[in-house]
C-alpha cells in the first residue's frame, strides 16, 4: 500500500472527496506527504509511481494508474483514464484517455472531453479544448 486516506474530507458538486496521504516512499514521494482528493481507492491505482497532488480531484469512475501524475488544480471525473507516463496539470479532463502525453495550461484551464484520446506524446497545452465523438 502506498497511500491511504488522512481522514480529511470535503464535497465537490455533491461527492464525498477523501484527502491522501503517502504511507511507502515512492519515486520522489516521500512518507507523510499530503496528496490531492480522490472519491474512492479506485480512482489511484496503488501500483506504480502514480500519484495526485495539491488541489487536484479524481472522482466518479475515474482512474490514474502506471507513472501518471495529476497536480494543480486538475479534475479528473466520469469515466476518464490517466496513465502511462501522463502529466495532467491545472486541466479537467471527463470521459476521456490520456496516455502517455502532457496536459498542461498555467492560465486557463484545458479540457478534454466527450470519448477524446490524447495519445502518443501528445502536448496539450494552453487555452484548449479537445473533444471526441
Amino acid at each position: 500500500m502506498k497511500y491511504k486516506f488522512t481522514g480529511k474530507t470535503k464535497e465537490h458538486y455533491g461527492t464525498t472527496l477523501n484527502q491522501i496521504v503517502c504511507v511507502t516512499a515512492f519515486g520522489n514521494i516521500k512518507e507523510g506527504e499530503i496528496g490531492g482528493w480522490i472519491e474512492r481507492e479506485g480512482n489511484l491505482s496503488q501500483e506504480g509511481n502514480c500519484w495526485v497532488r495539491d488541489d487536484s480531484v479524481v472522482m466518479n469512475n475515474a482512474v490514474v494508474s502506471d507513472n501518471a501524475w495529476v497536480s494543480g488544480n486538475s479534475w479528473i471525473f466520469d469515466n476518464s483514464l490517466v496513465d502511462s507516463n501522463s502529466v495532467v496539470i491545472n486541466s479537467k479532463v471527463r470521459s476521456s484517455v490520456v496516455r502517455s502525453s502532457v496536459v498542461s495550461t498555467s492560465v486557463v484551464r484545458n479540457l478534454v472531453v466527450d470519448n477524446s484520446v490524447v495519445s502518443g506524446n501528445s502536448v496539450v497545452s494552453g487555452n484548449s479544448v479537445v473533444r471526441g465523438e
